[in-house]
């Protein structure tokens, strides 16, 4: 969240009050050759006085040791009392090598911007991380990320089976360097509930992570994913709260918050938190086109359509804006439309070899009102191993299937039928 701030006019008293924090560390970074010059001063977020200033000088093969005693010096000023494992845990490196960790830091980056062309960056700068240090952990982690969330979403141009083949050579190779990061207990439970399907096992573990690492955003985003699968809508809710809390700039976060309270079909409080998730990012495609859905879901067809004009603009697809655009006072012809051009090119795709979810089918036949095709898509949409299914039982945009037993019988496959989950 913080670096969020660097390069903005922001005063220390709005990062206060955005990051809820009552305390802000400052720092600047001066670089000539192999010297560093780094500057650091601790302000109270109220009033912005100034609590502590220091001067530290080194060199780029020192970075952390001087990471480690600013941190150490931080500590001592906020007057923090940490258990001898507390501290080692603040303390802790994921790796001595300076070049390896920018490498990772910069593949974090990418890999939390959730649409395809930008999330498939992060791939290379976690690749580059695990030449620069091949006992680096948390870069096989992020190696394992790619290719696991990136299956789980729909990011990566590969089948499922392809994907998860290799985010568990990579997630193994993570456990040999450090089988104590919590990010990946936390994979091992998505295998576990995405691809393996097993909810139970998966339930257990986030909710294990969830007790050992209370302060862990991704945590609490993960358990509230897992609420909206299991359908405890209150669940999710609570903890898609807590991780935004944690991480109040987090407009994937804030997101999916949204998604909490459209699953549990409060409309309302979905649109206004969409509306929350633009403010920290107005451009976001993925939060434009959940905005759409909500407004369709309370009929309000003029707003979705905009929203949806909007998205489409934001991705640089001017074809389907304009489609939009040219059907804006017909709600069911530009859906019509919008929906033969998504057939269209996924047809397209198909017929030059590249990998479709068959889910973007599904959801394009129901837009069309094409049972048939619909249910004939959804038949191989269980067969892919990736969150969609999971989420169909108690998404409302499903809800006109479920009356036919051709979706009751789909949802038994997944593991879900009408009670819950089982193991599968």
């Amino acid at each position: 969240s913080a670096f969020s701030f660097k390069g903005k006019n922001t005063t220390v008293s709005e990062i206060g009050n955005a990051l809820n924090v009552r305390t802000v560390l400052e720092g600047s970074v001066r670089r000539s050759g192999d010297r560093l010059r780094i500057t650091a001063k601790l302000v109270n977020a109220e009033d912005g006085y100034q609590l502590w200033s220091e001067r530290f000088d080194g060199e780029m093969k020192d970075i952390f040791e001087l990471q480690d005693e600013i941190t150490l010096v931080v500590i001592d000023k906020l007057k923090v009392n940490f258990l001898s494992k507390e501290k080692a845990a603040v303390l802790k490196r994921m790796t001595d090598n300076p070049e390896a960790y920018e490498y990772y830091l910069k593949g974090i980056y990418y890999r939390w911007k959730l649409v395809p062309e930008e999330f498939g960056k992060c791939l290379k700068y976690f690749q580059l991380a695990v030449e620069a240090d091949p006992k680096f952990g948390m870069a096989y982690f992020g190696v394992a990320s790619y290719y696991g969330y990136g299956t789980a979403w729909g990011l990566v141009d590969m089948p499922p089976s392809e994907g998860w083949a290799k985010a568990e050579t990579a997630i193994n190779r993570s456990i040999e360097a450090d089988p104590t990061l919590p990010e990946i207990q936390l994979t091992l439970a998505a295998f576990d509930l995405v691809n393996r399907r097993k909810f139970n096992a998966a339930g257990e573990a986030i909710r294990r992570e969830v007790s050992a690492n209370p302060d862990f955003a991704e945590i609490h985003h993960a358990h509230a994913f897992y609420s909206l699968v299991t359908g405890s809508f209150a669940e999710a809710i609570d903890e898609s709260s807590q991780a935004l809390q944690l991480d109040p700039l987090s407009v994937n976060y804030s997101r999916f918050l949204g998604v909490s309270f459209l699953f549990a079909k409060r409309f309302d409080e979905a649109i206004e938190q969409f509306h929350q998730a633009l403010e920290l990012e107005p451009n976001n495609p993925n939060v434009l086109e959940i905005l759409a859905e909500a407004y369709s879901h309370k009929g309000l067809f003029e707003d979705a359509l905009n929203a949806r004009f909007k998205a489409a603009k934001f991705e640089g697809d001017s074809e389907m804006a304009g489609i939009i655009e040219n059907n804006i006072d017909d709600f069911e012809g530009a859906v019509r439309a919008v929906a033969l051009k998504q057939i269209e090119r996924m047809n397209m795709k198909l017929a030059t070899g590249e990998f479709v979810l068959a889910i973007h089918f599904v959801r394009a036949y129901m837009m069309l009102g094409d049972n048939d095709q619909t249910f004939e898509w959804l038949k191989r949409a269980v067969e892919e191993r990736n969150v969609f299914p999971l989420l169909m039982n108690h998404d409302p945009f499903y809800d006109r299937l479920r009356s036919d037993p051709r979706f009751q019988e789909s949802m038994e496959y997944v593991g879900c039928n009408s009670q819950g989950h089982r193991e599968v």
